[in-house]
């Protein structure tokens, strides 16, 4: 009998602050020195919502390290909808929990109209 692997996603639990710091997440994660001058730089590679609700957006970000661009991670976060609401991201949280992402090629298949000849 074979003995089945369970393999579990790559989590990392990072302090909110840290993820502001790097301007989370509404610019590129950066790191500055005391002249506020980029030291290092990750990237947004998506910022999507993906649920809506009366008064809050949920949003999932994949982003990279600044410190190590090859570590690209995913995380959750929410906001106010409109202006009146105040709610910001991760606004309850004391650290985040983010998963590490890797990328892969996919084929899909759809469906399409048959067009007549």
């Amino acid at each position: 009998m074979m003995d089945i692997i369970e393999r579990k996603p790559v989590i990392k639990m990072f302090p909110k602050q840290q993820l502001i710091d790097w301007g989370l997440p509404y610019e590129n994660p950066a790191i500055f020195d005391k002249d506020n001058n980029i030291i290092a730089e990750g990237k947004i590679i998506s910022n999507k919502i993906i649920d809506k609700h009366r008064w809050t957006l949920e949003y999932e970000i994949i982003f990279t390290e600044p410190e190590d661009n090859t570590k690209v991670w995913k995380t959750y976060y929410t906001k106010g909808s409109t202006e009146f609401q105040d709610e910001k991201p991760w606004y309850s949280y004391e650290f985040i929990k983010c998963t590490l992402m890797q990328e892969v090629e996919k084929t899909i298949k759809v469906w399409e109209e048959l067009l007549e000849d």
